[in-house]
């Protein structure tokens, strides 16, 4: 999960029900059009520094109409932003350290 793997404090990355400040969602700019924006919007947030804070929540399956989500279309944009969050920490990381090396310890 990418809590584990980017330390980003949120165990269902693609819940979309969330809340943010206005001034995240002024300041992060989203691509997405479908259901990937939910975890777009939470992953740039993370990386910027905006603070992330999980409220747990409790999955219930519709008891009537029919579900227009599809796996196979959403698949795609979920991996890309899966495989982007892990690109974009470990060259912060790598960005972190590179400077902090530099810099003298006092």
């Amino acid at each position: 999960s990418l809590n584990l793997l980017i330390g980003i404090p949120t165990t269902d990355i693609t819940n979309s029900f969330k809340m943010y400040r206005k001034e995240t969602i002024n300041n992060v700019k989203i691509q997405g059009r479908h259901f990937e924006v939910s975890m777009e919007l939470c992953l740039k947030a993370f990386l910027q520094d905006y603070k992330i804070a999980e409220i747990p929540t409790r999955w219930r399956a519709r008891t009537t109409g029919k579900s227009k989500f599809s796996i196979l279309k959403i698949a795609p944009h979920y991996i890309y932003w899966f495989l982007w969050s892990i690109s974009k920490r470990v060259l912060i990381t790598k960005t972190t350290k590179k400077n902090s090396q530099s810099m003298p310890i006092e």
